[in-house]
């Protein structure tokens, strides 16, 4: 008998499966370099923008208030000067949480005792979120 060659359309099983396990590793890290390149561009241009946050925050002013919220302040300091009480010494501070999200911080006196109260500033849309009592109590009319 005489061993024929197989036909051209089979082919053995030891070489194409390295092919595609070295094509599939590849497209892989491809991908995954895609997604990271992706991901960081999404971040970018966010940076550095603690300045326009905090001016969001200060700046704003809800209809029934009669002042901006950095105004405000003062009309609370006076409010609280004339019941012989301190409110004063303001500090604004402003982080960056994640993409355009933005934590404004304000800490001040009352007398002996520090307060704080927080915002969360989105850049994309600006919004503000007032986070928790305090910073819902500055966005009101003074008392």
């Amino acid at each position: 008998m005489v061993d024929t060659p197989a036909p051209s359309n089979q082919t053995s099983s030891g070489g194409s499966t390295a092919g595609a396990m070295i094509g599939w590793g590849l497209l892989g890290v491809a991908t995954l370099g895609f997604v990271w390149f992706v991901v960081t561009q999404i971040g970018a241009g966010w940076e550095g923008r603690e300045t326009e946050a905090q001016e969001i925050v200060q700046n704003y002013k809800s209809p029934e208030m009669q002042y901006t919220l950095k105004d405000q302040l003062i009309e609370f300091g006076n409010q609280a000067r004339a019941k012989g009480r301190f409110v004063g010494t303001f500090a604004w501070s402003t982080t960056q949480d994640e993409g355009p999200l933005y934590r404004v911080s304000l800490v001040w006196k009352e007398d002996s005792a520090t307060q704080k109260a927080s915002w969360l500033v989105d850049l994309q849309d600006g919004s503000i979120k007032p986070e928790g009592k305090q910073a819902e109590g500055f966005m009101k009319p003074p008392t």
